[in-house]
């Protein structure tokens, strides 16, 4: 304490650290922004220039009156040619408008019925990932969509990705409902699983049994070939974009491979270099005549071979120990590379992700192993070491081994954020998980659309874009150095990259590039080139790329919010099932319940989910009753 000349106190207080504290992980990284990064706003965010709203609020009113009187049904002469000046239209209206969804939004929220129902079939069309996929309904006129937007009947299947179903510690639940259930068996799911992120639809990995997702190989054992061995193939083909790169459509299909990307859940060797398919999605290209399995960097080396000529056998599938080890510890050498003493100076959500990723690799591992997709071998040395399934144990199952000592302990501390999305959903650390609780996904994806004060001002972007920087009204006033807070629905890698290290302490790049590519494969955002992240270098190498946000969040601090509402609650007020459908969709995948929503918006959602439930009873006791009348049968008698 110190005096001065007139006697008032003053208080100095001093923090010492302890000696030899070991410094966060933090202050070693760097982030990917240096300055200026492009973020664009929609066309619907406050203080933008007048001739920017003049300009886009044309846009839903010209499609809502082309939508209202096309038919799509009837395609005579006249019909065919507005059709065709249509899909012109659209097109440029979707290169254009980075936000051309939220004007179909606004006609299926608040126009006609008949172009409610255009508008969806155009957003699914445009959209298919981001809005998801129909099981039930099969409207009218679809085939017209499918081909404005270059796609195939193939929108309606399946794309199941590996999963870990976690169950929280305070689920009540009347009778025997349990939190996830299996859509075969309707039994509960408990950790590994497969789950269809465009429908939410959940399987338990013996289930699985989509037609175009399985396949059983026979081959001769190379000890004993009078003794036949098979290998059961698991996998799921992979949405595509409007074309398939890995295509030859210059040669006959009955010659050259046919390859398209898959998600492989049993691991594989590539058929052309012999290293395991290592990753948790799109691992693969598979050829759907001679099922070649391949990497994605090995597609040259096996494009000229004729289709059919590499065969599966004993050979193709065999591993010695010391390779798949190696490969392995190559692959995740970011995370494999850490001590147990530098595992446990991460933060909380570093070690969620590495946990999850590494689990779910192990699984694959194992279920490869247990159907005969790859073959590992052993030394006489290691022999006795080996588990049931016929593998030794290496550092992949020690570092997860770490990580879940880690989680169930009480020395780990999530980042503010997250500590208060675990507080506000009523979570505990064990009941959680950085890539497989859907709500969480939800929360950081729309954190990564906000603006961050830790993040550099907006750069000026092409002009080629209708958006803020296009018109300045007043040259005299300079650039407004302080965002507007309304979220991003294009920014740049680096712009995500960095959110994640400031808000929610991902400093590692390895489980910000894990993380990234997860929410990537699950549609949160798209990337302007397709394709996915292949590795951490050619992510760095991308930082600058352009990202975007297809649809709004229900957690986006956005009014847009209120267009996604309104149009859950005109789709689930329609009487059309397609429009139905497609209202649960986007209740399912953008409005998925979180503690953090606004109340009204939930009072609002569940006030017309119950409301549909209540007039699809009515129907249905109308339609029993009609058709009794109609048999002349008194209501209630039995109708054999």
């Amino acid at each position: 304490m110190a005096v001065d000349s007139v006697d008032h106190p003053l208080v100095s207080i001093q923090v010492v650290e302890e000696p030899g504290e070991v410094s966060h992980p933090d202050l070693l990284w760097i982030p990917w922004t240096s300055g200026k990064t492009l973020k664009v706003q929609s066309t619907n965010a406050p203080a933008q220039a007048m001739p920017i709203y003049y300009l886009s609020s044309l846009v839903s009113p010209l499609l809502g009156c082309i939508l209202d009187n096309i038919e799509f049904e009837v395609l005579d002469e006249r019909s065919l040619q507005s059709i065709e000046h249509l899909q012109e239209l659209l097109h440029t209206i979707a290169d254009m408008k980075i936000d051309a969804y939220l004007d179909l939004l606004q006609l299926i929220g608040h126009h006609t019925p008949k172009a409610r129902k255009s508008a969806a079939l155009l957003l699914s069309s445009f959209w298919p990932q981001s809005v998801g996929h129909v099981l039930i309904s099969q409207p009218p006129g679809s085939d017209f969509f499918r081909q404005l937007a270059h796609l195939t009947d193939e929108v309606k299947e399946h794309r199941f990705f590996p999963w870990q179903f976690f169950h929280r510690h305070n689920w009540f639940s009347p009778g025997d409902i349990s939190q996830h259930d299996c859509s075969i068996c309707q039994k509960a799911i408990h950790g590994f699983g497969l789950l269809c992120p465009y429908c939410i639809c959940a399987v338990h990995f013996d289930c699985y049994d989509l037609p175009s997702g399985s396949s059983l190989v026979q081959y001769a054992n190379a000890l004993d070939p009078h003794v036949q061995r098979i290998a059961m193939f698991r996998f799921s083909r992979i949405l595509s974009g409007p074309t398939n790169p890995y295509q030859p459509l210059s040669t006959p299909e009955n010659q050259l491979h046919h390859f398209q990307a898959i998600n492989l859940f049993t691991l594989s060797p590539c058929s052309s270099c012999q290293q395991p398919l290592w990753g948790c999605s799109s691992q693969a290209l598979l050829c759907k005549f001679c099922l070649l399995l391949i990497h994605p960097h090995c597609f040259n080396d096996t494009i000229s071979k004729t289709c059919g000529s590499v065969l599966i056998d004993y050979n193709s599938l065999m591993l010695p120990f010391a390779i798949l080890r190696k490969s392995c510890l190559e692959y995740y050498r970011e995370i494999l590379s850490l001590s147990r003493k530098g595992l446990a100076e991460r933060s909380y959500e570093e070690i969620s992700i590495f946990r999850d990723t590494l689990s779910t690799q192990l699984h694959i591992l194992n279920q490869g192993l247990a159907l005969g997709t790859v073959i590992v071998t052993h030394e006489e040395e290691d022999l006795e070491s080996v588990d049931s399934l016929g593998v030794k144990q290496f550092e992949l199952h020690h570092m997860i081994e770490w990580c879940e000592d880690l989680l169930n302990s009480d020395h780990l501390y999530a980042s503010p954020v997250m500590e208060e999305y675990l507080q506000e959903n009523g979570l505990l650390q064990q009941d959680h998980s950085m890539l497989y609780t859907w709500s969480s996904l939800v929360y950081v994806a729309a954190s990564m659309k906000s603006p961050s004060t830790a993040l550099g001002p907006s750069s000026s972007v092409s002009s080629d874009f209708l958006n803020v920087t296009q018109f300045n009204t007043n040259p005299h006033i300079g650039p407004i150095e302080e965002e507007v807070s309304h979220p991003f629905d294009m920014a740049s890698l680096a712009h995500m990259r960095d959110i994640l290290g400031h808000e929610f302490h991902i400093y590692s790049d390895a489980a910000a590039f894990h993380f990234l590519s997860h929410l990537h494969t699950l549609a949160f955002f798209n990337k302007k080139e397709e394709g996915t992240f292949s590795d951490l270098q050619a992510m760095q190498k991308s930082k600058d790329d352009a990202c975007f946000f297809p649809l709004p969040l229900g957690l986006d601090l956005s009014i847009d919010v209120e267009t996604l509402v309104s149009a859950i609650e005109a789709c689930l007020d329609d009487i059309d099932l397609y429009v139905n459908e497609f209202g649960f969709l986007l209740l399912t995948r953008r409005m998925w319940p979180d503690g953090l929503m606004s109340h009204y918006a939930l009072k609002r959602l569940a006030r017309s989910v119950l409301a549909w439930i209540i007039n699809e009873v009515g129907n249905t006791i109308l339609v029993f009753l009609s058709n009794n009348a109609t048999l002349g049968q008194p209501v209630g008698s039995d109708p054999s």
